[in-house]
Parts: structure tokens; C-alpha cells; sequence
């Protein structure tokens, strides 16, 4: 299933969307990584706050370049999912949903990313 995900995703190209919904403006980032990841940015006059940053390493550098185009701080990131990715930023900025911290601890989690880790190789930030 991972090299048909694979061979799929490696035609698309990355893109951001922009909705702007008035006090703030919701940037999707659509990676076009193997996973078909899709990730969000939250900008307010004062600063940006990441939705579950991307995990590939080729899509933190393109995320960062975005972000840093934008000419406003990132003020928090917000993990819900995973924390690969978190390599692409301060680690003071950092906060997890509710439940989160306990589920990167888990068995669960840590297989899950040691299977990225074997498949994705070097691709993928699985800190």
C-alpha cells in the first residue's frame, strides 16, 4: 500500500491555499508527500500558529520558506497527531492536544514512527 501511495502522490506538487476569514487567514498546505499529508497555518495580525507541522524534511524547508515569506513570527505549534516535524521549529513553541504527550509515549506511536523510519529512510523527521 505505501509504494501505490507513493507512485500516486510523487506526480503531485506542494501548494498552499489561503482563505481569509477576516480576523484571521487559514493557510492549507497541501505537501503532496507519500502520506498526502495536509497541514495548516493560522495567521493573525501578530503572528502564525502551525496545525500539526509537516513530517518530511523536503516539506519543513518549503513550509519554513512559506512561513518566513509571510514576515511574521511563529507563535505556537500545535501538535494532534505526531511530532515529526517538530525539528523545523523552536521548541518553546510547542503544544500538544490533550492526550497527545501520552500517545507519543506509547507503543503504539513508537511503532508507528520506527515504520516511517524503515520506509521513509532519511525522507522523514521522526524524532
Amino acid at each position: 500500500m505505501v509504494a501505490f501511495s507513493l507512485a500516486i502522490v510523487g506526480f503531485a506538487q506542494s501548494k498552499f491555499e489561503v482563505k481569509d476569514l477576516g480576523k484571521f487567514k487559514l493557510h492549507s498546505y497541501i505537501t503532496a508527500d507519500p502520506l498526502g499529508d495536509i497541514n495548516y497555518l493560522i495567521e493573525t495580525p501578530k503572528g502564525i500558529v502551525v496545525v500539526e507541522p509537516a513530517a518530511f524534511y523536503d516539506n519543513i524547508k518549503e513550509m519554513n520558506a512559506y512561513i518566513k515569506k509571510l514576515g511574521k513570527p511563529v507563535v505556537k505549534v500545535i501538535s494532534d497527531y505526531h511530532i515529526a516535524g517538530y525539528t523545523g521549529f523552536d521548541k518553546s513553541k510547542y503544544v500538544m492536544v490533550q492526550g497527545m504527550p501520552e500517545f507519543s509515549e506509547s507503543q503504539v506511536y513508537a511503532g508507528m514512527m520506527s515504520h516511517f523510519a524503515n520506509v521513509f529512510k532519511d525522507k522523514m523527521d521522526v524524532t
